[in-house]
């Protein structure tokens, strides 16, 4: 009997060799791309190994960490090694990058209408009673052409698929975006850091650029976000200076306001005080030059 497997898969495979990419559609030329390699596995037998043939076309391959699990390059074949024999399905997470031409007509198929690319698959398990046994297989995995390959003096933007331009698509119909397998909920435990490798070139053409890159990787939306623009920072800091500086002039107007009132209280304090000084009894206004309303020292003056 099979363990929990994927309700749809590449029809033309027999059941004990299903492998299947999920999403299995969205990937376009020039572009990056999250997807997930799955592959079942029959009860009493236990997987050591998987090996993954990445098609012409795919300029970078980069694998997520999986507990118990190892991976290395040899030429364009990335290798899944088992810490020790794995019972149960499996899933490894990838992150893609597409180039521009796919001209290996091994690897690029007309798929249930699309273009899509093969990639090659072995299983290496063992056995309860220690035989060992490899199934090949393959998973098929959509590509669209995108923009992002630039256009030439004879062409459009787009690919080239098996020699021949394809021009890009303005925007893909939701429904080719539909998913077309049904995914497991264990083997998901992806963490820790590692960094990207390049391996060799094979049979002489682009080799893939490869590693271990341990976490999942972001949408493109989540890391645009925690990206924060220059300017927006050089802007906060603008205003922040100019905040300081609005502030620093309001308390100096405020200080120099209450120095000017101070000032004009204690002059009208002084005015009031002299004009309340007593004169002589005897004196008016304007009787000041009178002799008696003189004292003695400015009499002398006078005379």
């Amino acid at each position: 009997m099979w363990r929990a497997c994927w309700l749809t898969a590449a029809a033309a495979l027999p059941p004990s060799e299903q492998v299947v990419f999920q999403p299995s559609e969205g990937l376009r030329s020039g572009r990056e791309f999250e997807t997930s390699l799955k592959l079942c596995s029959e009860e009493g037998w236990a997987t050591e190994r998987v090996s993954l043939l990445v098609p012409e076309g795919i300029r970078l391959v980069r694998p997520s960490s999986k507990p118990g699990w190892a991976f290395r390059w040899e030429g364009s074949t990335l290798q899944f090694e088992a810490e020790s024999p794995f019972s149960g399905a499996l899933e490894f997470q990838l992150h893609l990058a597409a180039g521009c031409d796919f001209p290996n007509a091994s690897e690029a198929f007309i798929h249930e209408g699309r273009r899509a690319l093969l990639w090659r698959t072995s299983q290496l398990s063992r056995g309860a009673n220690g035989t060992e046994r490899t199934n090949h297989s393959g998973a098929f995995l959509a590509v669209s052409s995108d923009r992002a390959c630039a256009a030439t003096p004879r062409t459009s933007p787009g690919m080239r698929w098996l020699n021949e331009h394809i021009p890009a698509v303005k925007e893909a119909p939701s429904d080719e975006l539909e998913e077309k397998v049904v995914g497991l909920e264990e083997d998901r435990a992806f963490d820790g850091h590692d960094a990207l490798k390049p391996h060799e070139r094979r049979n002489g053409r682009h080799g893939v650029h490869g590693g271990m890159a341990f976490g999942r990787f972001p949408h493109a939306a989540q890391r645009a976000a925690q990206q924060v623009p220059v300017w927006k920072v050089l802007a906060l800091l603008v205003l922040v200076l100019l905040t300081l500086l609005a502030s620093a002039l309001l308390m100096g107007f405020v200080a120099s306001t209450w120095a000017r009132a101070l000032v004009s209280t204690s002059r009208q304090a002084l005015l009031k005080e002299h004009t309340e000084t007593p004169r002589h009894a005897g004196c008016a206004g304007g009787e000041e030059e009178a002799a008696g309303c003189l004292g003695p020292a400015v009499l002398g003056k006078r005379r």
